[in-house]
């Protein structure tokens, strides 16, 4: 009988570590699918510090240039899954006409850590750290990664938090391919 009792004290302690990760990976997972509410017109307007120290303004792009706003985290797998298809955009589409953002928002995501990251997935795009977590506050940022894209008027053109499978095919109708100018 006391066999039995170990037994079953192992199996109940195998279960309550298994809900204990269960409950780490909801509370620190990355929602893809909770939209956030949109922000308003006033919280387009900041300015943050590029990884290398360079202030970037938003201000500075308005009447000028599409601007895809993406905050991440390097905690965040589906972020970094994200990656390359930011890559391919950044590659492919007028940087005349169409600049990305990456916003740090992981407050405690060290500069080592981004540039660990920014190297392996090879982030072509400006890193930009919103080490207070302003930014991501202002536009009301519910779960990363989240993606906004602001036309040339400083008006959302959209919000949403994963890129459609054919990013490209989307954001064309908004940006000209590099190839085609």
């Amino acid at each position: 009988m006391k066999e039995h009792s170990s037994h079953f004290t192992r199996q109940l302690s195998s279960l309550a570590f298994i809900l204990f990760l269960v409950a780490l990976h909801c509370l620190f997972s990355c929602p893809p699918h909770l939209e956030a509410t949109e922000p308003t017109a006033d919280t387009l307007d900041f300015s943050l510090k590029t990884i290398d120290g360079a202030d970037v303004h938003l201000e500075d792009y308005r009447g000028k240039k599409i601007v895809h706003l993406l905050f991440w985290a390097t905690w965040c797998p589906h972020c970094l899954m994200e990656m390359p298809k930011v890559k391919e955009l950044y590659h492919t589409l007028d940087s005349n006409a169409y600049e990305i953002l990456a916003i740090d928002v992981g407050i405690n995501d060290t500069l080592k850590r981004i540039r660990k990251i920014q190297k392996k997935y090879e982030i072509p795009c400006k890193i930009l750290l919103d080490e207070k977590g302003d930014v991501t506050k202002k536009c009301k940022i519910v779960g990363v990664p989240c993606h906004i894209i602001i036309g040339k008027d400083g008006t959302i053109i959209d919000r949403f938090n994963e890129l459609p499978k054919d990013p490209l095919t989307y954001l064309n109708k908004y940006i000209t391919p590099k190839d085609a100018l």
